[in-house]
């Protein structure tokens, strides 16, 4: 979700082929954004975001993070006693997790996006 933490539900809403140059090779998922704090990295809400699973990321990465147990899309930021999940919007604080506050993973790093026109 590129906006508040929403609870992470796997909701399979269908399938679709994907040409294997876009994945390459990895075994990959498309997450659908609600929301619109990554509109400034041209993520917009209803787009389809292709996800490469991995449990790390670099600083700069947009990822899917799970947060106490919610999913959320953002940039990752790993910084001096704490981790910050950014978002691309300037209207929207980012999500700041400290040792003690709570869980943090990484789902995911975004690699693709996929969006309808109609």
């Amino acid at each position: 979700r590129a906006g508040h933490l929403t609870p992470a539900i796997e909701d399979i809403q269908g399938y679709f082929s994907v040409d294997p140059l876009a994945t390459k090779g990895d075994d990959c998922f498309f997450l659908k954004v609600a929301g619109d704090s990554m509109v400034e990295a041209g993520i917009f809400d209803g787009d389809l975001a292709l996800v490469r699973p991995q449990a790390e990321a670099e600083n700069g990465d947009t990822v899917v993070a799970m947060v106490n147990h919610e999913a959320t899309l953002k940039k990752f930021y790993r910084e001096p006693g704490h981790i910050r999940l950014q978002p691309a919007n300037p209207s929207m604080s980012p999500i700041i997790v400290s040792p003690g506050d709570g869980e943090i993973s990484i789902v995911g790093k975004v690699i693709g996006l996929y969006r309808r026109f109609d």
